[in-house]
């Protein structure tokens, strides 16, 4: 590249440092002249691929990974974003190299003191341009010329997996964006991060663009909600296609096409540009409608199957006369099976009629699909040569299907074809059309009286495409592919027919059955929606696979558009004919109408697009189609099978409006694993869950005749040309077991819920419970004193480890503080009024120990600060409000940091003697007290993970102990203190507030997984709950921080040992159970080896369930039923305690809306499982608090999530409150003390008349109902809203008896409304 300088070893590294050095001097320009009236950022554009060690468990390479890490982008952004300094990889190992070279110094330049001071922090946010990712490995040459590659000491390679682009070396390589991402989090302190570049070169035809963006974003997406990544933006490279440096127009990165042919250069907008406005408009990847779960059942006599094959699980291949099959022939053929297993003895269910049907009684399956074997029971094929033993085996296998209650769907032909039919042209002889019938007649006459549903083949286009096309099922052919399968089909079409009419005629009467055929087929969606080829390729694909056999047979005769395609196809060839046979009209009438059910097999979908085969002559050249998967639908243990819900119930529907809604039975779905087994299938689970549930949709919502759904399969078994590699198994079976003994999956115990539920109802926890709380039930909102007051240096007021913190360069978002913040010092009359809006009985605030101590101590009290707090409850006490008063919400004075902070125990005293004062001063208008909230947060988020103030990571296994201990014992000081000196005259109640998660097992057939989450909650609540209530920590914490510490050669625990008296004095000093809650995880172990950390000594990971409800916060997933088992938790560990919750909420982000359904949902949700517990658990709960108030300074989040009742309009200068919609929703639970019976007329139900705070901003805009408006007209816009609303609800009140719309749920789950009580459900 320009300017064409070659000079490897030393040029690169002086210019970098140049660039450095000139950047700095640009960003100190810009801030020091232009910040203040331009209000702007200003940073430096870094690129970095992703580094992936070669092999992750060897240390060397490890190391290598980070060491290319350093040189690509450490080289510029650790001078930047962490010293000033180029870091010690890069320094070292050029100065290595340089040492080796016999150089006086370094080839790496050296910054001054003065110019690391200058360059460090010149940067606003961190943005970084990714493309691909890079395995490296370590390599070190002989001496050679000095270049930058040679100091790396390393060789890269492509990542072997991912897809390529049109430019050498740049794989699409998704998961290594987000690896970088949280590599720039943790290598340089959690910085807002921009990414200023990403994007693939690829074809005119974008797919793979499309692709590139939605696995990149997705990662993207990812490392933000997941992660806690703080990603700021996202930049599409490139807007259009243009002059692409080195590769001129040869590699073209646009989202635009730009035809340089052309003098005018056109733009046109490529399928990638649609898409990408799609991820823009709905800001990332909201959950689709299809994903949604839709609660309901399926019709009371619905059957509910798994199945299996003859070949796939019997064995006895020559057992009692059996004959040959293709099968047998083509698995003992060398090569053609993986590992050249065969079915020999398979699952050896000819030997195992009782073990089967017992795991079929345990799934408490309706019915069971098995196969017959041609060839057991007719060796040679004909009736000349009939074997009674064969015959025997299934009819003891229908008796005992019989005597458990399970009814047989049998299918006759499941490809296992006696090899003697096969010697003489099998399917390509019509003769095998009597033969079968034949066949089929013996069946009917000896098993049909035990058999009311039958199949008569299974997927004929396997057997005429992959048995005589391609050539990779039995029988292996593959010399016609241009005529052989199509003349396959036919006969097999004629067969079934047949065999229908044989079944009707002779059977039907007597026998009082029902007989069909099962075709299998993908559904296929156009790969370009903005494509008219792509879509008519999807329908191709279609009627190419499900409409071959079933067009024939619902309509009569082949699809006009198979029957075209060849036929112009074959004569362009010069054929005189068409390659697709044609049926006679008497055929036609015969085989039209064959069928009393549409069986289905459906697996998987494709994204279609056209493709031309030119004069090839063949089936794939004759649909001119090809199926390709999008990249982010979930894997599976089958390459083919790519997870995609939606695409059965858009193929059910196909099937409804194209073949007269037949009634259908779902004759095979599942979904295979490879490799390892693992027991815990959740991607089984997850497969079944989503699957099922599409069918319930297009049952119940669409009208489709769905009449049964088949599990396949019951086990593993030999999986056809993947051997036992595979398994599609609700059981694993163990085939290195001459018992081969069968397991369920958790799978199994999924399958047998859903069945036993007859489809998804709606669960206990998510319907509504009518009734009251206790008639002085507490109810409040809550906030904190950083969060809102703002006057960081008013009258006096000390500085916080808040004030720092928020002050330090990248450690919150935007680089928000919380100097004003809600204004709150100087609002007390607004924040009243609008406490008095919300209805509650009660409001919990802190108070900012520096504010009313600067310095930690009584050495100076500021009388100033304590008298804002006079004002507050006085005003509060006249609008007959009660405070609820928390002496500690993380604000510690920053004198007492300085000095230690809650790791120095002088902490203790110094707690005390404040809380001492505290009480002095305002306890006799006070009568609720909380010491600290939420120990667990100041010891683990500000001195675990750092990610709050005061920001301290660096000693995770012992510090946050420290602080702990610390907090347990300052707490227990303050509330004795009350107790002996102020609680007599002051009558009031003091406790601790403790937050926590609920914790589930990820998998609850897993005991590992369960021990798992008891660990989770004894390290989370348990930690500061124990011992306050039941005396010292926890068994569980003891013994597994004892035990590792010790492990890792330390004399003894890492966690601190309370002395005898500091338990007693510890135990027992609560009034109530301080509690906030928000949301719950699953839960699994983790093993971290010897890592000495609070998670590694917790050993437990976290996930959620990915149809949970989100917010505004990465890690707050909508999970109301978590609620009410926590406070059975407590009520039960602690041995029910009065319980106040004084805290749960939900937070949104983005675009402000007043119209915050979502919030209101949460509210009515939660507030709803806590009168469960109160009502029905006789959990003891006295109160419960909203957080919060209104919108305010979210910790490091800062101003970008919200929790608020009332938005705060920072952009005007009085920082106005408005309500939102919520306010109305609470402040009715709030009057209605609960949730009474809608028809019950209480007087809480009926409107009032809601009065508006003031509005003093009247330029200000929030969005509303879809609309920008001003804050003024949003506001009379919600209280239409709201009344409209009370009226149709009393409305639907009077129309109780009215059927009553879907509604979205919880958990993002559809279900129907409710008007009943919890009983009616």
């Amino acid at each position: 590249m320009p300017p064409n300088v070659v000079d490897p070893g030393y040029r690169p590294y002086i210019v970098a440092h140049n660039l450095i050095k000139a950047h700095a001097k640009a960003y100190h320009t810009y801030d020091d002249k232009y910040r203040q009236s331009q209000g702007g950022l200003i940073s430096i554009a870094l690129n970095a691929d992703w580094f992936e060690p070669a092999d992750v468990n060897v240390v060397r390479e490890v190391v290598t990974a980070d060491r290319a890490m350093q040189f690509q982008l450490g080289w510029f952004a650790h001078p930047i974003f962490k010293n000033g300094d180029y870091p010690d990889a890069l320094k070292w190992q050029v100065g290595n190299k340089s040492e080796i070279q016999s150089l006086p110094q370094s080839r790496l330049p050296s910054f001054t003191e003065e110019e690391k001071n200058f360059i460090k922090g010149t940067a606003d946010v961190f943005c970084v341009n990714h493309y691909t990712t890079r395995v490296v490995s370590y390599f070190t040459a002989a001496l050679q010329p000095h270049s930058y590659e040679w100091d790396r000491d390393m060789r890269e390679s492509e990542e072997p997996s991912s897809p390529t682009t049109a430019i050498p070396n740049q794989k699409a390589v998704a998961w290594g964006l987000r690896r970088l991402l949280n590599w720039i989090k943790e290598e340089y302190g959690d910085p807002e991060i921009y990414i200023t570049e990403n994007g693939a070169a690829v074809e005119w035809d974008d797919f793979e663009r499309v692709m590139f963006y939605k696995t990149y974003i997705d990662e993207a997406l990812k490392a933000n909600n997941l992660d806690g990544v703080r990603l700021r933006g996202y930049t599409a490279t490139a807007f259009m296609d243009s002059f692409e440096w080195l590769h001129g127009y040869k590699f073209l990165f646009g989202l635009h096409h730009v035809d340089f042919t052309n003098p005018d250069r056109p733009r046109t907008p490529k399928y990638s540009a649609h898409y990408y406005y799609n991820i823009i408009k709905d800001n990332g990847f909201p959950l689709p409608d299809d994903e949604k779960m839709l609660y309901g059942h399926f019709r009371e006599d619905f059957m509910w199957s798994s199945a299996s094959a003859s070949y796939q699980i019997e064995g006895g291949w020559r057992a009692d006369g059996k004959g040959l099959s293709i099968w047998d022939k083509f698995a003992h053929s060398p090569s053609k099976i993986l590992n050249d297993d065969n079915g020999d003895i398979a699952c050896d269910s000819y030997n195992k009629i009782e073990e089967d049907v017992a795991i079929l009684k345990q799934l408490k399956v309706s019915h069971y699909r098995f196969s017959l074997s041609w060839p057991r029971v007719l060796p040679d094929g004909t009736i000349n040569n009939i074997n009674e033993a064969g015959i025997k085996y299934y009819q003891r296998l229908l008796d005992a299907l019989h005597a458990a209650n399970i009814q047989p769907q049998v299918t006759l032909y499941h490809w296992d074809l006696p090899q003697a039919i096969e010697d003489y042209g099998g399917f390509l002889n019509e003769n095998f059309i009597k033969l079968f019938t034949d066949y089929a007649d013996l069946m009917f006459d000896r098993l049909g009286d035990k058999v009311k549903i039958w199949i008569t083949f299974n997927e004929p286009i396997m057997t005429a495409n992959h048995g005589y096309g391609f050539g990779s099922f039995a029988p292996g052919i593959s010399s016609g592919p241009d005529t052989l399968p199509y003349i396959v089909g036919h006969n097999l079409i004629k067969a079934h027919a047949e065999a229908w009419h044989l079944y009707n005629d002779k059977y039907r009467a007597k026998q009082n059955g029902i007989i069909s055929i099962t075709v299998n087929s993908d559904w296929s969606e156009p790969r370009n929606p903005y494509r008219q080829e792509d879509y008519d390729a999807a329908r191709r694909v279609v009627e190419f696979y499900l409409g071959w056999f079933a067009h024939p047979i619902f309509n009569g005769d082949y699809s006009e558009i198979m029957k075209k395609r060849i036929r112009d196809r074959s004569l362009a060839a010069g054929l005189p004919q068409s390659r697709l046979p044609e049926f006679t009209p008497e055929e036609i009438k015969r085989i039209k109408g064959t069928h009393d059910f549409f069986g289905l097999n459906h697996y998987t979908s494709v994204l279609a697009f056209p493709v031309d085969h030119g004069d090839a002559q063949s089936i794939e050249a004759d649909k001119g189609a090809m199926g390709v998967s999008d990249r982010t639908w979930l894997d599976t243990g089958s390459s083919w099978l790519k997870i995609a819900p939606f695409g059965i119930r858009r193929l059910l529907n196909f099937i409804k409006n194209e073949y007269g809604n037949p009634p259908i039975v779902i004759t095979e779905n599942g979904v295979s694993e490879r490799g390892t087994v693992d027991l815990n299938d959740v991607h089984r689970i997850y497969y079944y869950d989503q699957y099922i549930n599409e069918v319930l949709k297009a049952y119940k919502v669409d009208g489709v005749t769905v009449k049964g759904y088949t599990a396949t399969s019951l086990m593993d078994s030999f999986e056809w040309l993947n051997g036992y590699n595979v398994g599609f198994g609700l059981h694993h079976v163990d085939f290195s077991s001459p018992n081969r003994s069968r397991t369920p999956k958790y799978s199994a115990h999924f399958y047998y819920n859903i069945i036993k539920d007859n489809g998804f109802p709606l669960p206990d926890d998510e319907k509504v419970l009518y009734g009251h709380f206790r008639d002085d039930f507490i109810w409040s909102t809550a906030t904190a004193s950083y969060q809102i007051e703002g006057g960081w240096r008013a009258d006096g007021k000390g500085l916080s480890i808040w004030d720092k913190f928020a002050h330090t360069h990248l450690r919150i978002s935007n680089d928000d503080n919380g100097d004003i913040a809600c204004d709150s010092y100087n609002k007390v009359e607004e924040d009243v009024a609008i406490l008095k809006q919300l209805k509650v009985t009660h409001y919990r605030f802190s108070i900012s120990w520096s504010r009313v101590l600067p310095d930690g101590t009584t050495n100076y009290i500021n009388e100033a600060g304590l008298n804002y707090y006079h004002r507050l409850v006085d005003a509060l006490i006249a609008a007959n409000i009660q405070p609820h008063v928390t002496l500690y919400h993380w604000d510690l004075p920053q004198a007492l940091q300085d000095i230690g902070g809650w790791e120095n125990d002088t902490i203790v005293t110094k707690f005390r003697d404040y809380a001492d004062f505290i009480f002095d001063r305002l306890g006799h208008k006070v009568k609720f007290w909380i010491t600290i909230n939420e120990p667990y947060n100041v010891a683990m988020i500000g001195h675990g993970y750092g990610v709050g103030a005061p920001g301290i990571s660096f000693r995770p296994g012992t510090l946050p102990y420290i602080v702990g201990h610390n907090l347990l014992k300052a707490h227990a000081e303050a509330w004795h203190i009350y107790n002996d000196k102020y609680r007599a005259k002051q009558n009031g109640i003091i406790s601790i507030t403790i937050n926590s998660d609920w914790s589930e097992p990820r998998n609850p057939y897993k005991q590992e997984d369960y021990d798992a989450a008891i660990r989770a909650i004894q390290f989370y609540i348990g930690w500061f709950a124990h011992p306050v209530y039941n005396g010292d920590y926890n068994d569980i914490m003891k013994t597994v921080i004892r035990e590792r510490s010790l492990a890792a050669g330390l004399s003894e625990s890492r966690l601190p040992e309370f002395t005898p008296e500091e338990v007693k004095r510890i135990k027992g000093t609560y009034d109530y159970f301080g509690f906030n809650y928000y949301t719950t995880v699953l839960t699994f172990p983790v093993d971290y080896k010897n890592l000495q950390h609070y998670d590694g000594d917790k050993g437990a990971g976290s996930t959620v369930d990915l149809t949970w409800l989100d917010s505004g916060s990465g890690w707050l997933k909508v999970t109301p039923f978590g609620f009410r088992r926590i406070l059975n938790f407590i009520k039960e560990e602690y041995g029910n305690p009065p319980i106040i919750i004084t805290e749960n909420g939900i937070s949104e982000r983005g675009t402000v809306d007043l119209n915050d359904t979502h919030r209101s949902h949460y509210y009515e949700k939660y507030i709803n499982q806590a009168l469960k517990a109160y009502l029905l658990d006789g959990v003891d709960i006295r109160g419960y608090t909203a957080w919060s108030l209104m919108d305010n300074f979210e910790w490091a989040k800062g101003f970008s999530e919200r929790f608020g009742f009332f938005y705060v309009n920072h952009s005007d200068p009085n920082i106005s409150r408005v309500a939102k919609k919520s306010v109305s929703d609470y402040s009715k639970i709030i009057t209605c003390n609960g949730f009474p019976h809608p028809a019950s007329g209480h007087e809480c139900l009926n409107p009032v008349e809601e009065t508006a705070p003031p509005i003093t901003d009247n330029n200000a805009t929030v969005r509303f109902l879809g609309m920008e408006l001003s804050v003024r007209n949003a506001e009379t816009g919600l209280n239409v809203t709201f009344a409209l609303l009370i009226v149709a609800m009393f409305g639907a009140c009077r129309r109780r008896l009215e059927p009553i719309p879907a509604a979205i749920g919880a958990r993002g789950r559809i279900h129907p409304g409710q008007a009943g009580s919890l009983a009616q459900g």
